[in-house]
């Protein structure tokens, strides 16, 4: 009975520092997508469409609509395994209609004339790089854009 006794315990306690670690990596893991400062040169927008895992529809505070690409990474494509869930994924994190925040980086616009940027939401009043959480959730590759 002594060495089952023991052994409970030291199952607790292994268990309890597991928690503890995976609490730690998933913070850490989120928090390298949130920012506590305001990036750059953001320009505000509204969610018209989400098309597919980095690439959605904006409407301009002016009323114009614009097809945006996520710059640096790469969504499965439709067909491909994959596609559903980082569309999904994006459709939950970008609901239609909500407020979205532009971050422009070299190129302005790929060789289909989308404009290429960094796309921020708020989550509990801070910005979340979306780019970097859809790679960091690993829905997507990164991809290096010229």
């Amino acid at each position: 009975m002594r060495n089952l006794d023991k052994l409970d315990k030291t199952t607790l306690i292994i268990a309890g520092w597991l928690f503890y670690i995976i609490g730690i990596f998933l913070t850490l893991i989120f928090s390298s997508c949130v920012s506590n400062s305001e990036p750059q040169n953001l320009t505000q927008a509204i969610v018209h469409r989400i098309i597919d895992g980095d690439t959605i529809d904006i409407v301009m505070l002016d009323g114009e609509i614009e097809r945006i690409r996520f710059i640096g990474i790469d969504a499965p494509e439709r067909g491909e395994v994959g596609f559903d869930e980082a569309t999904d994924f994006v459709v939950q994190s970008l609901p239609i209609g909500s407020t979205v925040y532009l971050e422009a980086q070299g190129n302005d616009r790929d060789r289909w004339g989308r404009l290429r940027r960094v796309v921020w939401f708020t989550v509990d009043g801070g910005l979340v790089n979306l780019n970097q959480l859809l790679l960091t959730e690993g829905l997507v590759v990164e991809m290096i854009v010229n």
